[in-house]
């Protein structure tokens, strides 16, 4: 038969399009990202591999064309943004089963949850749910299954985040008594029965809760899979109540939090199953758990282990190309560069792909941020201004950091301290920023404002003693801005900026291959940052100039900027072009840097295109001894002889490659390593990449392309 698998990349849809291979099927896998055997195939290890997305119907049509069945397994688990769960599990599950009827395939097999028959159901569950109800209406021949939590060998998915849990934290978090009890299915198991979903008749019409053989309980099922790995943690039970309000509150700031209200419902709201109809149906040899957890993945047999090894040679039989820096070609006096192709994961995909080709991490120089966990060099005494999103943020991170004790909280709606303190944060609240010197002696304050009232704000704290973190961008205005490093200088305590981006791992790997000289002086950049967010007209001081001093890029892209000025150098020139399409600040800015050097450098930044749930950064650098490219999701270097302790050739890492120093993860990294390097600066350690000054000079930058968009696109000197 000729199968589509949507969501091949994953977990499950990985070893499912290997195992349909040695059944001896034709697999058509749609993936967001198309591994590469060679330049103009796409096909690798038998299957053909095609880029789309389940909000993009156009890529639905082609994927479709020819196939005799679907397997649906593409979704979004984990995600806080309900609308977006919304449009990807419901509107494009609908969108997908209209290109089946319209190419006349015969069978779908959807992939729900076990999430969907819970007693309480979060956003995931429902929208599967609603997912199930429109295949049972289509039309087609269909199967669905639900499967329960789903383990085996792997570095991705739920069971490898639990793994990664169980052998990094000190102490493991539980959701409520750990006493529900869950029916574990290995992913071989599930493979093999959605295998016969798709070819057997006597099962169309049916839907079926995909169970493991036996049922446990979380605390056993923790404690075997703690003995598999041998490890033995201290275990924490968190009340359900108070973990359900940390995933509402966590989601607010976080568009993929650690933990999410489906997460926590899965572990306190029990699920309806019948485990009759499957033991009926599918007389399947089931893996037990003690088997399960000592098997790796291969997906069937020796004969499945040959199909990996021809997937993963597809992979090495050519040789490595050359990092590209695709799409428009950028020379000194081109012009604006047209934005760059871009997948709905963020990886750039240029007219040649880049070869899947990991470097070890081991055999490449890595920043000193990255080899430790940093951490005070004394206890230190914490106040919070400001108690929107990222407010709650860092005093969520903040209360992970050893030797720290968050002291008091300030803003002036109380009821957003109610929140933080009904979260188990036991620092009082104050009405202002001088009660709370006066009565808490904090030695930090983390200043989460507006950008209107950073100055103000850090004044008093500056005035009052403290070493003062600020919330990025420095000002909402240069001149603010200016007078805030002053400020700093004259009180000789440490200020730093919240530019996250710094510290995660990938970016800053990068900006450490350029400082060792791996590329050599640089020719030409190019650099785009990407996000879904405004579609319309928004309310809010984000959406208001004369507090937010922008949109996209004071809000957003002010991330990338301070990664430029890292990376690059600080450019003497600018030019811009902006458009307002929804209000009064600019939802899209496209510009062009000039370096001391000469080099120009490409930006590119939107809050107003389809495709990017989570931010997408990409950054391409061309320079004398080859090509680099870093983005969210993998650091590529391209070089034509071995330089700065990098081989000649290509190199490739992962973030999964390098080192993860951070004791809590919120949305990546970097907002834990953000706040304990800017504390250990405070304590008297070494100050971290975002102090003041390089702020400020991001300020500077920002300011000069506004000045060049306001003059339409005019070059404008960037202040020193």
């Amino acid at each position: 038969m000729k199968i589509l698998v949507t969501g091949a990349s994953g977990f499950i849809g990985q070893p499912l399009v290997r195992r349909l291979l040695v059944s001896g099927h034709a697999v058509r896998a749609l993936v967001r990202r198309v591994p590469v055997a060679a330049p103009g195939d796409t096909r690798a290890g038998g299957a053909e591999y095609l880029q789309g997305d389940l909000s993009d119907v156009p890529s639905l049509a082609r994927a479709v064309a020819g196939m005799d069945a679907i397997v649906h397994l593409a979704c979004a688990t984990g995600v806080a943004d309900a609308a977006l769960v919304q449009r990807i599990n419901v509107d494009g599950t609908r969108a997908l089963l209209e290109a089946a009827k319209t190419a006349g395939v015969r069978r779908f097999v959807f992939v729900s949850t076990i999430s969907a028959t819970r007693e309480r159901m979060g956003p995931y569950g429902r929208t599967k749910l609603e997912g199930e109800r429109l295949v049972a209406a289509s039309g087609l021949e269909w199967v669905t299954v639900r499967p329960s939590l789903v383990y085996g060998s792997s570095d991705i998915g739920l069971f490898a985040t639990l793994s990664a849990y169980l052998k990094k934290l000190p102490v493991v978090p539980v959701i409520g008594d750990g006493k529900i009890e869950l029916d574990p299915v290995h992913v071989e198991d599930v493979n093999a029965v959605i295998e016969q979903c798709v070819t057997r008749a006597d099962v169309i019409g049916k839907s079926y809760d995909l169970l493991g053989p036996e049922r446990v309980t979380f605390n056993d099922f923790l404690a075997l899979v703690s003995r598999s790995l041998g490890v033995q943690k201290p275990v924490v039970h968190l009340p359900g109540p108070l973990a359900l309000l940390m995933a509402s509150v966590l989601g607010m700031i976080s568009k993929r939090p650690p933990v999410s209200v489906d997460n926590v419902l899965g572990m306190i709201s029990p699920a309806r199953v019948d485990r009759e109809p499957l033991r009926r149906d599918f007389k399947l040899p089931w893996i037990r758990l003690e088997e399960g957890l000592r098997r790796n993945d291969d997906p069937r047999s020796s004969a499945g282990a040959a199909v990996a090894a021809n997937l993963a040679n597809a992979y090495a039989a050519a040789p490595p190309p050359r990092v590209p820096l695709s799409g428009t070609s950028l020379s000194p006096g081109s012009g604006m560069a047209s934005p760059p192709s871009m997948s709905p994961s963020g990886v750039e995909l240029g007219a040649v792909a880049m070869q899947e080709r990991p470097t070890s991490p081991g055999s490449v120089p890595l920043p000193e941020m990255l080899r430790n966990s940093p951490r005070p060099l004394r206890k230190v005494r914490v106040g919070v201004v400001g108690l929107g999103k990222m407010g709650v943020a860092h005093t969520t991170v903040l209360s992970m950091i050893p030797d720290c004790e968050v002291v008091g909280l300030v803003d002036h709606h109380p009821g957003l301290a109610k929140s933080l303190q009904g979260m188990g944060h036991r620092a009082p609240y104050f009405k202002s920023v001088d009660a709370l010197i006066d009565r808490a002696a904090p030695d930090a304050i983390f200043v989460c404002t507006p950008q209107n009232s950073h100055l103000a704000v850090s004044r008093l704290a500056l005035e009052g003693g403290c070493a003062v973190f600020v919330e990025k961008p420095l000002a909402h205005t240069l001149e603010e801005g200016e007078k805030l490093a002053e400020l700093a200088a004259e009180k000789r305590r440490p200020v730093g900026c919240g530019f996250t981006l710094a510290y995660l791992p990938v970016f800053a790997a990068g900006q450490h291959a350029l400082a060792t000289g791996a590329l050599g002086a640089v020719r030409q950049a190019r650099s785009s940052m990407y996000l879904s967010q405004v579609f319309g007209p928004r309310k809010g001081w984000m959406y208001e100039k004369s507090r937010s001093g922008g949109g996209v890029v004071a809000n957003i892209s002010s991330h990338l900027l301070f990664l430029l000025e890292w990376y690059l150098g600080t450019p003497v020139e600018v030019r811009a072009n902006a458009s307002r399409l929804y209000g009064e600040v600019e939802d899209e800015l496209h510009g062009m840097m000039t370096l001391a050097s000469g080099a120009e450098v490409g930006f590119d930044s939107s809050w107003s295109v389809p495709g990017y749930p989570l931010s997408a950064v990409v950054i391409e650098i061309e320079g004398e001894n080859g090509k680099l490219l870093v983005s969210n999701d993998a650091l590529e270097l391209d070089l034509a002889q071995a330089a700065g302790g990098w081989p000649a050739g290509y190199s490739r890492l992962r973030p999964a490659d390098l080192p993860q120093p951070a004791r809590y993860d919120v949305n990546g990294e970097g907002y834990y390593l953000e706040d304990a390097a800017f504390l250990a600066w405070a304590t008297g350690g070494v100050a971290p990449p975002t102090t003041v000054d390089s702020a400020l000079r991001v300020q500077r930058v920002m300011d000069a392309l506004y000045r060049s968009a306001d003059q339409s696109g005019e070059r404008v000197k960037v202040s020193s």
